[in-house]
Parts: C-alpha cells; sequence; structure tokens
C-alpha cells in the first residue's frame, strides 16, 4: 500500500540521457564508499537528494536503480534460438497453443546458463510468447481496421477491444498497427529535411520529446514514423563503406567475439560509418551469405504454401534460414521475391502510365497518385516506379537533344 501511494502521490518526470549519466556516476560513487554488502546502498536522505536533482519520482529511481545494478550480457541470436527451443520443448501447451509461465528455479537455472539479467530474459520469453499468437495480416484485414479507425477518429477502450478479437490480434500486434495507420507516409520535401536538420543542430544533435515530435509533424507535414527515421538518418548518418573498411571489422570480429560498447564506438568513429552501418555490416559478416540452389528455393516456396503464402514472422524466418542453410538476410530476399513477385507489365499499361505522365508535365507522382496508377494499371509499385522512370528519362534524353534557340 505504501508503494502504491508513494507511485500515485510522487509525479513522474521525463528521464534523459544527462539525468542517467548523473546517477550512474552516484550510484558508483556509493558503490566505492560502501563498508559491507550487507548494509544499503542507498539511504533515505540519497533518494531524496536524487529526486530534487534529477526532477523525478520515487518509482522511477528504484525502477532505474534496479535495471542499472543488474549486470546485461550479450543477446545473441544463439541465445535466442536455445530459449525459443526450450519454451516450444518444455513449455507450449499444444492445447491452448499458449506459452505457461516458468517456475522460480526454471527462470534462474535459465538466466545463469543465458548469462542475462532478469530483465533481458523477461524481455526475450515476452517476446516469444507474443510472437506465437501473432496472426499474419493480409490487405482485407488492414483495410477493415483502417476505415474502422477512418469512421472513429477517437473510438473507445471498449470499440478496440472488440476490434481486437474480431480480427483475433494479441495487443502488440493490435498496437503496431494502429500506430502506422494513423501514421501514414507522406512525400517529404527538402524543405522539410533542412527544417529538420536546422532543429536538431539547434538542439544538439538530440531526439526531440513527445511535445516536440508533434510539432515537428505539423510543421513537416510527415507521419510519426517517417519523422522518426529521417531523424535517425540525419543523428546517425552512413559513412563510405570500402573493401578496406570491410577488412578491419572482420579482424575486430576475429580478435574478438564480443565487442563491447567502447570498441564499438572507436572502431566506428575509426571508420567514419553510421553506428546502424556498422551493425548491419558486423551481422553480415557473422551470417555470411550462401550459395542459394534451386532445391533451397523450393524448400521456402514449399513452407510459404503451408502458411497460405503470408509474410512469415522472426521466428518463422530463423528456422526456415536454418532449415535451409541460408542467411536471415538470404530468405527475407527470396521471401519477398515469392510473395511480391512482378505479374507481366503490358503494352497497354506502359502506354497508360506515359499517357498519365504527359497529362502530368512528366512530374514524378506523389504517394498518392502512385496507388492511383497502381489500381488502373494492376501492376505492383516497384513495376510502376520502373515504368515512370523509364518514361522520364525517355523524355530527358529527347529534351536534351532539341536544340536551343
Amino acid at each position: 500500500l505504501r508503494f502504491q501511494l508513494e507511485y500515485l502521490s510522487s509525479p513522474m518526470g521525463r528521464m534523459t540521457h544527462e539525468k542517467r549519466t548523473f546517477l550512474k556516476r552516484f550510484i558508483e560513487d556509493k558503490k566505492r564508499q560502501q563498508s559491507s554488502k550487507t548494509t544499503p546502498l542507498l539511504e533515505h536522505s540519497d533518494y531524496l537528494y536524487l529526486e530534487e536533482q534529477l526532477g523525478v519520482s520515487r518509482y522511477q529511481l528504484y525502477s532505474i536503480i534496479h535495471y542499472a545494478s543488474e549486470k546485461r550480457g550479450k543477446v545473441t541470436q544463439r541465445k535466442k534460438l536455445e530459449l525459443e527451443k526450450f519454451m516450444r520443448n518444455q513449455k507450449y501447451d499444444s492445447a491452448t497453443e499458449t506459452y505457461m509461465p516458468l517456475s522460480e528455479e526454471e527462470f534462474n537455472s535459465l538466466q545463469e546458463k543465458l548469462g542475462w539479467s532478469s530483465y533481458q530474459l523477461r524481455f526475450q520469453i515476452k517476446r516469444i510468447s507474443e510472437h506465437s499468437t501473432w496472426v499474419a495480416l493480409n490487405v482485407s484485414t488492414r483495410q477493415r481496421i483502417k476505415q474502422f479507425l477512418e469512421m472513429h477518429p477517437e473510438p473507445s477502450v471498449e470499440q478496440l477491444e472488440s476490434l481486437r478479437r474480431e480480427h483475433n490480434l494479441n495487443r502488440d500486434q493490435f498496437r503496431t498497427l494502429r500506430y502506422r495507420l494513423n501514421s501514414p507516409c507522406k512525400e517529404m520535401s527538402t524543405e522539410s529535411k533542412e527544417l529538420l536538420r536546422s532543429w536538431l543542430s539547434s538542439h544538439g544533435f538530440r531526439r526531440p520529446n513527445s511535445e516536440q515530435v508533434d510539432e515537428l509533424m505539423n510543421q513537416t507535414g510527415m507521419g510519426r514514423i517517417q519523422l522518426h527515421s529521417t531523424i535517425a538518418t540525419l543523428i546517425d548518418p552512413p559513412g563510405t563503406l570500402t573493401d578496406e573498411k570491410k577488412q578491419r571489422v572482420r579482424n575486430a570480429i576475429k580478435n574478438s567475439n564480443h565487442l563491447s560498447d567502447e570498441q564499438f564506438e572507436t572502431l566506428r568513429t575509426e571508420l567514419d560509418l553510421g553506428r546502424k552501418q556498422l551493425r548491419n555490416l558486423i551481422t553480415t559478416i557473422r551470417d555470411p551469405l550462401r550459395r542459394i540452389t534451386q532445391e533451397k528455393k523450393e524448400t521456402i516456396h514449399t513452407f510459404l504454401e503451408g502458411i497460405g503464402f503470408m509474410k512469415p514472422t522472426s521466428q518463422q524466418v530463423s528456422e526456415l534460414a536454418r532449415s535451409a542453410d541460408l542467411s536471415r538476410k538470404q530468405v527475407n530476399q527470396l521471401v519477398s521475391h515469392i510473395l511480391f513477385q512482378p505479374s507481366q507489365c503490358s503494352r497497354e499499361s506502359s502506354e497508360m502510365i506515359h499517357q498519365w505522365l504527359k497529362e502530368h508535365s512528366y512530374d514524378a507522382p506523389s504517394r498518392e497518385q502512385e496507388k492511383e496508377l497502381i489500381e488502373e494499371s494492376g501492376l505492383n509499385l516497384q513495376q510502376v516506379r520502373y515504368q515512370v522512370n523509364k518514361h522520364r528519362h525517355a523524355w530527358r534524353q529527347k529534351q536534351s537533344n532539341v536544340p536551343k534557340e
């Protein structure tokens, strides 16, 4: 009861990178001053001091200190698969198609075996349990949910829960779909990108909070996902990747199986690469591409046919990669090729797109116009863009050959 009263009475503050760094150093100093491990690390006066300095609640301090005190291990694909195998063999109930909870002894045994903190293990168990109930979404389901959200801009909790159960989606999947449907991507102009770059420069290239995100969305006209993606690219721009840099990364991985945060940042600074770019390169080196044969293609095609040609989950992609002896990247590429295989483009469809470009002065179509062209021509997005680029390129070549007066 006291804990609940403290949680309700103390206002929640915003945790920033500077506040976390201050708290981390404060705890490290306290650990050095601690005379015995039996005595508590922080006293009541310490909590009052931290609440005043950081402007956060006692509940937030408890959570962050407990999270920081646990030693976190490396989460690798091998460990994930090992946990998935244990959960599937020991804890999966085929009757209800759900996972049973772990006992305290099983939890501690897995934590010691995998070398993870309790937070890491709980998160991975939740991920496996949620993915077991994920339903492959088709176009009609997305369209029905989109129409419902357009008719009900501010739905009640009961309406959302009824809609979720109607389509047999779990809460995380439904929440993600709502987030994407409410934040559609729009065409990004150069002015919007420059506005974001100047805003980040004036704010020290820190990510905006929720109020600032809403303000930037109104100024740029972008969707929420599109805005976050653009900000991530501007904060962490990719560098030029050469064979020499790839070899240096191979040598670094060869000498050390696990790169610490300091080693990762040092390597990134020396090679002048983005963080995401370097992580993808390390993943590619550790999970190299294999030879793709016709037999492997048929294995993936048979699997997709068995699940009704729906997009597989992350767990299913891992199983496919093991059974076909391919990397996850190769499996995803083959799945995309099979699911979104382009149909043959007829001359009538090509001429229809060419006529549309003539009527619009050969300007590139927007996202909404691309959707209209897809419906009218019967082509997919990749084919429509190819035809648009082909006709625009031919028009520019023709214009450049016209003699000037």
